[in-house]
């Protein structure tokens, strides 16, 4: 038997629910995972084309692109489960879906970006290329 937790009966008691609560917790999980493939390869690949072609790049820099995205969410594990383990699952899903909201709204305007951000990394990144 798991020990009862301050939180594990909050926001409310699952034992006293007239219906076993495992199945909401199924279909829930199913639609989170569900709704995780657009940031997942197999989401992702089904673009891969139309990205090519709307920023201008080669398969080969589109891969590197998403290879230095996957080593930079993949450096935040250990950190995050370390939080996940002091604060619980609750607010650490809160805060990936705040992460996962604001990446997709910058990803929105990836087009106005690619215009902008080359003039303003001239100066400050170009001499090291």
């Amino acid at each position: 038997m798991l020990k009862n937790t301050p939180f594990s009966n909050w926001p409310f008691h699952p034992g006293k629910l007239p219906f076993f609560y495992g199945w909401p917790i199924i279909v829930l999980g199913t639609m989170g995972i569900s709704m995780s493939i657009p940031g997942q390869t197999m989401g992702v690949s089904t673009f891969t084309d139309s990205l090519i072609e709307a920023l201008g790049m080669s398969r080969s820099e589109l891969g590197f692109a998403y290879m230095c995205g996957t080593v930079t969410s993949a450096s935040f594990l250990t950190w995050v489960g370390i939080k996940y383990d002091q604060h619980g699952v609750r607010p650490i899903a809160i805060l990936a879906s705040i992460g996962m909201a604001i990446t997709l709204v910058f990803l929105s305007q990836t087009d106005v970006l690619q215009s902008y951000l080359p003039r303003f990394l001239e100066g400050r990144i170009g001499n090291f290329f």
